[in-house]
């Protein structure tokens, strides 16, 4: 309906064809999948961090065993003990986050500096208000995924036998041997799909690289030109323009 109706009022006869595109796609253009798959990347490395954390959180609580069964003796609940383990997780996830805003604002100066002309909207690009809620959401986030199970896995530990003769029952030992070996082994896991993932990316960039595009591309400038339709209203003056154009610009030493 726009398109006839802009075709109606124009005087001389002209055929419109309109295309529709996403307003968000205008926008991102071809950035948008690469940022996905760098947003995806992300994330699992942050998951790889949160497991190996968790690990590590296990194997300092089973050295903290008597500590936490001296607090239940002196009449600690075992959710208070859980808020404990949660609590110390939350501080490092925080810190962390911390660190990482530090890191993100030193980084994205040089990613400024150094980005490609063609990624839209780097101008745009601040850490600001919405960057810092969403790092602290992340972050407590972080810290709950990390922090809930070694934080269910203590709280939920009998003190009587982490008291006796001061080692530990030979059956949580085990136990908790497993628990931290299945996550030594989902970190690998998930490593091991970065590096196929990566791989993959790579081997990909290689080869477009080293395609054929079927012209010679060393040495050569494009450049877009749009001519006013009130100086040059048909093809003859434009055609005639651009040769006078090319002339000019061969001549240029």
């Amino acid at each position: 309906m726009v398109q006839s109706r802009i075709s109606s009022q124009q005087p001389e006869k002209i055929d419109l064809r309109a295309v529709l595109v996403p307003l968000q796609n205008q926008i991102t253009g071809r950035s948008r999948s690469g940022l996905r798959i760098l947003l995806a990347a992300v994330s699992v490395v942050l998951l790889i961090g949160c497991v190996n954390i968790a690990n590590l959180l296990l194997a300092r609580g089973a050295a903290r065993r008597r500590e936490i069964a001296i607090r239940s003796a002196l009449g600690a609940s075992r959710g208070r003990l859980a808020r404990q383990m949660l609590v110390e997780s939350l501080s490092l996830s925080l810190i962390g986050g911390l660190f990482g805003v530090a890191i993100a604002y030193v980084g994205l100066r040089l990613i400024l500096r150094c980005a490609p002309v063609d990624l839209p909207r780097m101008d745009e690009v601040r850490l600001d208000a919405r960057v810092l809620l969403f790092t602290l959401a992340i972050s407590i986030l972080a810290g709950l995924l990390f922090g809930l199970l070694p934080a269910w896995r203590f709280a939920k530990a009998d003190p009587q036998d982490s008291m006796k003769s001061g080692s530990r029952n030979m059956t949580a030992a085990h136990s908790s041997a497993r628990l931290r070996s299945l996550l030594v082994g989902i970190e690998v896991g998930l490593s091991v799909i970065c590096l196929i993932a990566g791989g993959l990316l790579l081997h990909s960039f290689v080869k477009l690289l080293h395609v054929d595009t079927g012209f010679e591309t060393q040495r050569i400038v494009t450049v877009d030109l749009s001519l006013p339709d009130t100086r040059y209203p048909d093809l003859g003056k434009r055609a005639a323009f651009l040769r006078t154009l090319i002339e000019q610009v061969e001549a240029v030493p």
